[in-house]
């Protein structure tokens, strides 16, 4: 299932979850009120790499969650 557009009414944790329990390769891309920009990497539902400006890894994941 392809998501595409705006998506501000969802709540990250969820687009996190639904991509992680339907198996997808995305990329997800979030733009923080700030302009900031967070990408986060799925595999086959396992997310393999995220960043968010100065943040890599795990690190971008929660720094996006706060």
């Amino acid at each position: 299932m392809a998501l595409i557009g705006n998506l501000k009414e969802l709540k990250l944790p969820n687009l996190i979850q639904l991509n992680c329990l339907e198996r997808n390769t995305a990329k997800l891309t979030i733009i923080s009120n700030d302009n900031k920009v967070g990408v986060i990497y799925f595999d086959n539902g396992e997310i393999i790499h995220a960043e968010y400006d100065p943040f890599v890894g795990e690190k971008a994941i929660y720094t996006l969650l706060e």
